[in-house]
């Protein structure tokens, strides 16, 4: 199904000129006058080339006008990855309006709260998800109008509306592409408005880092199964168009369908979460996979931990690439390089590596002094791919940014050559008895036990400590360990106030669409289990 030789039609074809265009809708018209019968997209509904992916971006763009859609109104998705998926989004992007892929992970009731929150006036609707959205059509006082994109008459009859052709591609770069909301970790998620301006301005920050994993080759294979209302997902389906490429698009993360296309097709791109990564190879079908096939993994979304960094290293055998980043800086900050990613001396192994060129990185005490280097504080970010705010959220966004700063929610340093490391969420940080523990570094103590496959660590409340630390860990098959071992263990390595009160044995830790643990979800099964 996903056998492809996607360059045929690409050779000699320049790249597309991102100081030239002001909007994604124009990135997307450039590439289908350069390579319009190159493969842009292999999808589960179909395969795009670029002319025909353009072609369907105007007829939607048109429809949308015809239906009364104005200029930065909110256009919904609810599904999986789908080439009509993507044909939507670049005709919200073409009619000027702004695209808000919902997730279809989150209860039905937050869900309702995004939809009242965005007013979206229209919203396309997967098959698979049409009792979800009946929930959805009434929450804001007004009837949402819901559109299946099903093979029936529907949504045919709504594209008939418009007519395909010249659309209006000018676009102002300070206008609203897409919104896409937070995981909601912290509390109710909050709607991150990405300009034009900013999603150019994180794909002409890669070009400029001037490295060969930075500068694609026409028709390079990009590999996508990262959801489509996570910046990730959404975000690298772009950056195919921008570089001329041909996107595989994955309905969603399933590893067998990934190890699938992995064995027929080795795509030169793959962008995974590390939670991903070792799903992907802790399953016994990875065997069969030659892994040096591919060209470029970039990972991101959660800190790698360095033992199982070393260990795919020595399994896969290709470059890595990590990026540091969130929704709010369109997904980029820094980068490591795949020369980082080398063992020996000078290595940095655990660093999110170095600003993206154009990006400024400060790390600030509570107060908002600027820290010098090796002096752990917030990390802010400074740069033209920050976001406009929070949709209908002024205090969050004045919160969050200042004086163009974004305020990452992150604790890190900078090292002296001035790449930066992690330590933790700020919001994650547990206060115990009156000393700062930070849950990655109590994590990669329990991760370091030869029984311990995988850790997770939040807080409890305690009537002595205020909060106490507790632990959910995975064992490796056929593995043993007490509570009290472990407790000894990490009271041995980092020290006993740092060492878990209560540790839980789990098969699995709660995870959002992103692979992150979520802590709240983990604090209450941890709860539960202690109870039981």
């Amino acid at each position: 199904m996903w056998c492809l030789h996607s360059d045929q039609g690409a050779i000699g074809v320049d790249v597309i000129k991102l100081d030239a265009v002001c909007s994604i809708s124009e990135v997307l018209a450039d590439a289908a006058r350069r390579a319009p019968q190159q493969v842009a997209l292999r999808a589960s509904d179909g395969e795009r080339n670029y002319a025909a992916l353009n072609e369907a971006a105007s007829r939607i763009a048109a429809a949308l006008k015809a239906s009364g859609v104005e200029t930065q109104q909110r256009v919904g998705f609810l599904g999986a990855n789908s080439a009509t998926s993507v044909e939507l989004m670049f005709g919200a992007l073409r009619a000027a309006a702004v695209w808000t892929p919902l997730n279809w992970r989150l209860s039905r009731d937050v869900l309702q709260q995004v939809v009242a929150e965005t007013d979206m006036v229209l919203l396309f609707v997967d098959p698979a998800f049409t009792e979800v959205a009946a929930a959805l059509t009434n929450c804001h006082g007004k009837r949402l109008r819901t559109i299946c994109v099903s093979g029936d008459g529907e949504f045919h009859a709504w594209c008939a509306l418009g007519q395909a052709g010249e659309f209006a591609l000018k676009s102002d770069p300070d206008n609203i592409a897409v919104q896409i909301y937070t995981s909601g970790t912290s509390g109710v998620p909050k709607g991150v408005m990405l300009s034009h301006g900013a999603l150019l301005a994180s794909r002409r920050m890669e070009r400029q880092v001037g490295e060969p994993w930075s500068n694609w080759k026409p028709g390079e294979v990009n590999m996508v199964c990262m959801p489509n209302f996570h910046v990730s997902g959404a975000l690298s389906v772009i950056a195919g168009v921008v570089n001329l490429g041909c996107t595989i698009l994955l309905p969603q993360f399933e590893v067998k369908t990934v190890l699938n296309v992995l064995r027929t097709t080795p795509p030169m791109r793959l962008l995974l979460v590390p939670s991903a990564i070792k799903l992907m190879l802790d399953d016994p079908r990875s065997a069969d996979v030659d892994f040096s096939a591919v060209r470029y993994v970039m990972y991101g979304g959660s800190p790698m931990p360095e033992p199982l960094m070393r260990e795919i290293l020595e399994r896969m055998k290709c470059e890595f690439v990590q990026f540091y980043g969130m929704t709010e800086t369109s997904g980029r900050a820094t980068y490591l390089p795949p020369a980082s990613h080398c063992p020996g001396p000078g290595q940095r192994l655990a660093s999110a590596g170095k600003p993206f060129p154009g990006v400024k990185l400060e790390i600030r005490e509570e107060g908002g002094k600027k820290l010098l280097s090796g002096e752990i504080g917030e990390i802010c970010v400074k740069s033209s791919s920050v976001m406009s705010g929070y949709w209908a959220r002024p205090d969050a966004t004045a919160s969050a940014l200042d004086d163009g700063w974004y305020r990452t929610g992150d604790v890190g340093y900078l090292d002296g050559d001035g790449f930066l490391f992690v330590v933790d969420r700020l919001n994650d940080k547990i206060v115990t008895g009156g000393e700062n523990v930070y849950p990655s570094e109590v994590e990669g103590a329990l991760r370091s036990h030869p029984a311990v496959a995988d850790a997770a660590v939040c807080a409890l409340p305690d009537p002595r400590w205020i909060e106490a630390i507790h632990a959910a860990v995975i064992l490796k098959p056929e593995a043993s360990i007490s509570e009290a071992e472990l407790r000894a263990w990490v009271s041995e390595r980092i020290g006993s106030y740092k060492s878990p009160k209560r540790t839980v044995f789990v098969p699995a830790f709660p995870r959002g669409a992103t692979g992150k643990v979520l802590r709240k979800d983990l604090s209450a099964m941890i709860v539960r289990l202690l109870a039981a």
